[in-house]
C-alpha cells in the first residue's frame, strides 16, 4: 500500500500510492486499501504506519520546499565551514535533536525547529540517494 502518514487534521499523506499521491482523508486511505476507517487508525496505534512528519511551520518534511531549504543549509555549511556531504548532513540533523545544546538553540528560535530541521534534512538526504 505504501507509506501512509498522519497529519494534524487526521488526513493522511500517501507517499507511494502511484495512482493517487498526495494528502488524503483517513476514509480515502481506507477506501484505497479496501479496509474500514478504523484499520488505518489501529495500524497507527500499533506502530505499523509511520506517522508523517511536519516542519514547525506545518509543512511536510518531505515537501519539495522543505527539502530545498535543507539543501541550501547543507550548501551553506559546505561553503562556509567544511565539505558537508548528504550523509554527514543527515548525522548533523540527528545531532540537532540528540544534543541538548543544539536542541536548545533551535528551540529558542521556534519550538519544534530542531526536529523539523532533522526531518527535512533526512528527507533531503533520502531524495539525494534516490537521485543517485
Amino acid at each position: 500500500m505504501g507509506v501512509v502518514k498522519r497529519t494534524r487534521r487526521r488526513t493522511w499523506a500517501t507517499g507511494t500510492l502511484a495512482e493517487s499521491p498526495g494528502v488524503h482523508s483517513v476514509g480515502q486511505v481506507a477506501g484505497f486499501a479496501g479496509v474500514t476507517v478504523r484499520t488505518p487508525h489501529h495500524y497507527d496505534e500499533v506502530g505499523l504506519l509511520r506517522p508523517g512528519r511536519r516542519t514547525a511551520a506545518g509543512v511536510p518534511a518531505d515537501a519539495p520546499g522543505a527539502m530545498d531549504l535543507a539543501e541550501e543549509h547543507r550548501g551553506f555549511i559546505s561553503r562556509t565551514s567544511w565539505e558537508c556531504g548528504c550523509e554527514m548532513h543527515r548525522g548533523q540533523g540527528e545531532m540537532y535533536v540528540a544534543d541538548e545544546r543544539f536542541t536548545a538553540a533551535y528551540e529558542a528560535i521556534r519550538p519544534g525547529l530542531a526536529a523539523s530541521m532533522r526531518d527535512a534534512i533526512a528527507a533531503d538526504a533520502a531524495r539525494a540517494a534516490r537521485a543517485g
